[in-house]
């Protein structure tokens, strides 16, 4: 069924994606988990090319930071719809997924402690559903294969969050490192 398939070594995850939506019928849609750095515009920039002449890249969303603890591997889920041109006057959908509630527990990994879970998944799939743009949560941008797919790259920044504790112990980690790499003691 895929013809050429070769191992991870020879191939990038990227072309994993061109296979997956070469056997998709018209309009179908895949859904990839993949590292972020398959996100990234200055990387993989002729596979990225042949994908959006034949499929449109509808949605990428930044995953948790640990979502397969204890492997250190970010990753980000992007959904394509096979064998259709990405059309880079259209937006695409671009969702900030790191909080997810999860916390890790020693001999469990990441559970959902908490019970926060139920409420963020709601929330995800009606910014998704919805294509609705919130700050620090989602955005929609045109892209094209050698621009960023992260929403990092396009999101507005939710500063209603920050507290004054919030900046603190960002001034209190600068002071530390300043002391610790003998900066402090500088003109």
């Amino acid at each position: 069924m895929l013809k050429n398939f070769k191992s991870q070594k020879d191939v990038t995850e990227l072309e994993f994606v061109e296979h997956l939506l070469e056997v998709l019928t018209v309009g179908g849609i895949g859904v990839v988990v993949v590292p972020m750095s398959c996100a990234i515009g200055t990387k993989f920039k002729d596979v990225r090319e042949r994908l959006m002449k034949k499929n449109t890249l509808k949605a990428v969303f930044s995953m948790p930071d640990d979502i397969f603890y204890p492997t250190g591997t970010n990753v980000c889920v992007m959904v394509w719809e096979a064998h259709t041109p990405h059309d880079s006057q259209l937006e695409t959908f671009f969702g900030y997924c790191k909080d997810d509630g999860f916390v890790k527990r020693k001999k469990l990994g990441r559970i959902d402690a908490l019970g926060k879970w139920e409420k963020i998944e709601k929330e995800w799939l009606k910014l998704y559903r919805n294509r609705d743009v919130v700050d620090g949560l989602s955005a929609r941008h045109c892209v094209k294969y050698e621009d960023e797919w992260l929403c990092e790259a396009y999101m507005q920044t939710d500063y209603t969050q920050l507290t004054q504790d919030d900046f603190q112990s960002t001034i209190n980690d600068y002071l530390a490192y300043l002391v610790k790499s003998g900066d402090i003691y500088e003109n």
